[in-house]
């Protein structure tokens, strides 16, 4: 089904019909500002019939002209994009125009293999035209070296000659008197085996704790003597009296007071 003049047009189709790669139309995209495709999702370009026109007009300002693509943009700049659309318009409805025009395919073929996209696009001069297809190169797959076996001979064995003098020993040593055994037997000590000691608990017999009645021994006073206090002797200050019989006091006291609970229980 073919489109009508009016209808939008893919980069595809736009490529086929100027017998362009796609990436020489984006290419193109980056250099020239008039160049405005509508893009959709995916990036998918759709192109109006006056881009079809300006795209065809700047093919043959390039190639059939022999401008730089400085010199197209001065003349978009200088004359306008109509211009250009009337030229690609004209070179449309003219084919034997553009059949006239001789593409030097060595001279671009050589530009293409010795100079790259953007390197031409600096220098001003630049080839579109497609590259030589390539020819594809299988890496070559590593050889496999079979192993190589080497026979070794195998030693043979080595016949030693008899010998018929007596079979002595190698090393000669010397001979050692017999050492005399011990005239009295020693006392053997046979280590014996370690008994586990047994632990037994001991039942003792619970004791029952009663208190004994003691009864007070009153002893009768023994009449001292009065101490004679050594000449020369220290005498207690009488502070050190007073607490010393506070203190027999009160020991006087804790013993009555248990004596009268053994007493009581």
């Amino acid at each position: 089904m073919e489109k009508g003049p009016d209808a939008f047009r893919t980069i595809s189709e736009v490529a086929d019909d100027l017998d362009l790669p796609q990436h020489v139309l984006r290419f193109w995209e980056t250099r020239f500002a008039q160049i405005k495709p509508m893009k959709r999702g995916g990036g998918r370009r759709y192109y109006r019939p006056d881009d079809v026109d300006l795209l065809r007009g700047i093919r043959h300002l390039l190639y059939g002209e022999g401008y730089t693509i400085r010199g197209v943009q001065q003349i978009l700049k200088d004359q306008g994009l109509r211009y250009v659309q009337t030229i690609g318009r004209s070179a449309e409805t003219d084919p034997a125009r553009l059949r006239d025009i001789n593409f030097d395919k060595q001279a671009l073929e050589a530009d293409a293999a010795n100079m790259s996209v953007s390197a031409g696009a600096r220098g001003g001069v630049v080839n579109f035209a497609p590259p030589p297809p390539r020819q594809r190169v299988e890496p070559e797959m590593p050889r496999t070296l079979e192993p190589r076996i080497v026979e070794v001979p195998r030693p043979q064995p080595v016949v030693q000659p008899q010998s018929y003098e007596d079979d002595g020993p190698a090393i000669p040593f010397r001979k050692f008197a017999p050492v005399p055994a011990p005239e009295h037997d020693e006392p053997r000590i046979q280590a014996r085996a370690p008994q586990e000691d047994r632990y037994e608990p001991r039942v003792v017999a619970e004791e029952r704790y009663e208190p004994r009645a003691v009864e007070p021994q009153m002893r009768a006073p023994v009449a001292r003597a009065p101490m004679q206090e050594a000449p020369g002797s220290l005498r207690l200050p009488a502070e050190a009296v007073r607490l010393l019989k506070a203190t027999l006091y009160e020991l006087g006291e804790c013993k009555r007071m248990l004596d009268a609970s053994r007493k009581a229980g």
